[in-house]
């Protein structure tokens, strides 16, 4: 199930989080908190070993681990076919394709799962590389074989379409413009320039917006109901985004241990805004 895939996904993230930060205190020899001396002929990682690298380490694997732990309760507590039927008629085939790879990894992992229990359970056993063909055969002939269906049935629901014959614009000049002005948008934050980059990103979503297939006609079987929990929820969602969107255009939502290593400071505002979406857990029984 994509319940299992999602746990497989979260174990290899910490993994490789946790292994990140041994690599980041054994090659990164910055900061002025030596706890130990390896010999300086070692390659690469031959040097002074810091609190300060085993600190961003720490705080570069939590943030991944982040990701990872939203990612999966988004997937797992919000059906995609909802969120998609938020979006504007424009650009509801975006979202459609957004739906379909954030599900690809999950789907992925779990016809290995299946096929690799399949497997085993005909008598095949793993022992080298060359057994893995048993594996990745299979799983390739279902990861093609889902995409045909997946292709037919958006086909067969009139993806894409449109009531009328239009004639269709070329909108490969706007694409082409939104995927530049995300990279240039991308390097900027990784400078550090947010509020540009942030501008930048808003431009690319216009630019792809843009670009989008004029709007058809939607239907519904059955109609989203906003009940009382569903709408606080949004409300205090929507509030600490803009919270924490304040906190990183001012730059407290950084912490830098180099050169010197010190406490990180607190800000009740961005605390609060944390605590916010805990919210959930109100309604959690229902």
């Amino acid at each position: 199930s994509l319940a299992r895939a999602w746990r497989l996904v979260l174990l290899i993230g910490t993994t490789l989080a946790t292994f990140s930060i041994g690599f980041n205190v054994l090659t990164v020899h910055a900061g002025d908190r030596v706890f130990a001396r390896l010999p300086d002929a070692l390659p690469i990682v031959g040097g002074p070993l810091t609190w300060n690298a085993l600190v961003y380490g720490v705080s570069s694997a939590l943030a991944i681990a982040t990701l990872l732990v939203a990612a999966a309760t988004l997937s797992a507590a919000v059906r995609q076919a909802d969120l998609i039927r938020l979006l504007p008629s424009r650009v509801a085939t975006l979202g459609v394709a957004g739906a379909v790879a954030l599900t690809l990894v999950p789907q992925t992992i779990a016809a290995a799962r299946d096929i690799y229990d399949a497997q085993r359970a005909r008598g095949h056993r793993f022992r080298s590389p060359r057994d893995a063909i048993s594996l990745l055969a299979p799983l390739l002939g279902a990861g093609l074989e889902r995409a045909l269906v997946l292709a037919e049935a958006l086909e067969t629901r009139g993806f894409g379409s449109s009531a009328r014959q239009v004639a269709r614009p070329r909108r490969w000049p706007a694409l082409a413009g939104a995927a530049g002005v995300t990279i240039a948008a991308v390097a900027l934050i990784g400078f550090g320039r947010v509020l540009p980059g942030v501008a930048l990103l808003i431009a690319a979503m216009a630019l792809a917006a843009a670009s989008a297939p004029a709007r058809s006609q939607r239907t519904r079987f059955r109609p989203l109901v906003w009940d009382i929990p569903s709408v606080v929820l949004a409300l205090v969602a929507g509030l600490a985004i803009v919270l924490l969107g304040l906190a990183l255009i001012d730059g407290m939502l950084t912490y830098n241990p180099f050169p010197r290593l010190t406490a990180p400071p607190f800000d009740p505002l961005i605390g609060g805004a944390i605590l916010l979406l805990l919210t959930p857990t109100i309604w959690s029984g229902q």
